[in-house]
């Protein structure tokens, strides 16, 4: 939380601990029609593989889910994720992500589409 705040001072009250973003990467094309379909994304008319990563402010990896098809949307690949913040996650702390992430209430997401 400190690395955070002594750079992001705005953050500090949040105890921002850490930040979530997806990527997508292209990956050729399957043979099969039901595969293709699954790996293939619309919103960039190609056929992609969806990574989530959490990363903590000190560099690490908290938390990753790699090569899903690139048709699954960046929350829905988190869920696994936002159970283990539910649980794991003292009171009071959150992780920065961006509008691709459902922010409801009691979630410990932080994003500024939210705010």
């Amino acid at each position: 939380v400190q690395l955070c705040g002594n750079r992001e001072q705005l953050l500090l009250p949040y105890k921002v601990f850490g930040a979530v973003d997806g990527l997508c990467l292209p990956v050729q094309s399957p043979s099969q029609a039901q595969l293709q379909n699954a790996y293939y994304n619309g919103w960039t008319s190609s056929t992609k593989i969806s990574n989530v990563i959490c990363w903590l402010f000190n560099g690490k990896i908290a938390w990753a889910h790699i090569n899903a098809p690139g048709s699954f949307h960046d929350s829905a690949i988190s869920v696994d994720l936002y159970e283990r913040l539910h649980f794991n996650t003292p009171d009071g702390y959150h992780l920065a992500v961006d509008s691709a992430f459902s922010i409801k209430k009691g979630c410990k997401m932080l994003s500024s589409a939210a705010q």
